[in-house]
């Protein structure tokens, strides 16, 4: 009788993770849920659930009126059975709420390593931009360490766990210990802000980091771009993009034209991709990071790649670029003869020459 009664205690608390697991995905897969009414806390005999048994409604309403629910004491009282309801009261109003992304989104498996990465299952559904991963543990062990959660590049970088309310920044590797260090089981909201009110940076281009000097409109400023995305930014104010010269300081402010950009936000791997460099070794070009942008680094090293680009450009003439190009000063003619006149008036004499050919075109 002695082992018989501990036998209960030894399994109690895999049979409550099991539960809060089944709970989960039971409610936030397809379909319609089979909830028995009854059911709703532990149910411990050893027969099949039915509805055909009184319900004591009062205890089951007591469980759910309680205001300022600690989450900490629900599941330090699991045994009660309170943790059972809350959980379906949560996941049902979180599923009338996401229903859409639930029934519609695709499923996507996610990846899960280290030490317990078979104790613990993970997906998420994907609906347009919209990602609701679930975590579940599937074991009784309380050490989850080095283990990791693993999610795809794309998705958000922010998420809230609905359970918990805490929030965190995703990355595309998370310690499982920290999703499920209150619960056994974490329901995170990761996609778009939905609110009135938005948030953005005010960060020029060429604050961004870069090896040639001062950053550009290559691949950072897309990654960084996408990055605002992820992270629910709305607005990336940018300042002037106006052309500049060491004369004025480097300054757009003190931009000696309205029309024309700064040449040095152009981008030597958009000019590869684009076919107005041959596949050169850029490494040469480069220059060592600090936490400064400089103007002058960047002017030395963007005019010797110009330079070259031109000289390919004149070689070979891809059909392409040349009707790019003739395009571009057809229709930008109106400032674009004048400014190169004015460009070309204030080069001292001796770089005359070298700087003829970049405006021969026009």
């Amino acid at each position: 009788m002695e082992e018989l009664c501990e036998f209960p205690q030894k399994v109690s608390e895999q049979r409550i993770v099991n539960s809060r697991a089944q709970i989960a995905f039971k409610l936030t897969c397809p379909g319609v849920k089979d909830i028995y009414q009854g059911c709703e806390l532990w149910n411990l005999s050893m027969v099949d659930p039915d509805n055909r048994r009184p319900v004591d409604y009062q205890i089951r309403q007591n469980s759910l009126d309680t205001q300022d629910i600690n989450i900490k004491d629900i599941w330090k009282n699991r045994f009660n059975g309170r943790v059972k309801i809350w959980l379906l009261q949560q996941l049902l109003q979180f599923r009338a709420c996401e229903e859409t992304v639930l029934e519609k989104g695709d499923y996507v498996p996610l990846k899960v390593s280290g030490k317990c990465a078979d104790e613990v299952i993970a997906f998420a559904k994907v609906y347009e931009e919209k990602w609701i991963v679930m975590v579940l543990r599937i074991r009784a062990r309380t050490d989850l360490q080095a283990t990791y959660l693993h999610l795809p590049k794309d998705v958000p970088v922010a998420y809230k766990n609905i359970l918990t309310k805490e929030t965190g920044v995703t990355g595309n590797k998370i310690a499982i210990s920290k999703l499920l260090k209150i619960l056994p089981v974490a329901v995170l909201r990761l996609g778009k802000s939905t609110k009135e009110r938005n948030a953005g940076i005010l960060l020029h281009i060429t604050s961004l980091p870069s090896v040639y000097g001062i950053g550009d409109f290559g691949p950072q400023a897309r990654q960084f771009a996408d990055t605002l995305k992820k992270s629910y930014q709305r607005y990336w104010q940018i300042l002037p993009l106006n052309s500049v010269s060491a004369a004025d300081g480097f300054s757009p402010y003190s931009s000696t034209s309205s029309q024309a950009g700064i040449i040095l936000l152009i981008s030597p791997q958009v000019m590869i991709e684009d076919g107005l460099l041959a596949l050169i070794d850029l490494g040469k070009y480069r220059h060592q990071r600090n936490k400064h942008a400089d103007f002058e680094v960047a002017a030395e090293i963007k005019q010797r790649i110009f330079e070259q680009a031109w000289q390919f450009y004149k070689a070979h003439s891809p059909e392409l670029l040349k009707q790019s190009l003739e395009l571009f000063c057809m229709q930008e003619s109106y400032w674009l003869n004048d400014y190169a006149l004015y460009c070309l008036e204030k080069i001292p004499v001796k770089k005359m020459k070298k700087w003829t050919a970049l405006f021969d075109r026009i």
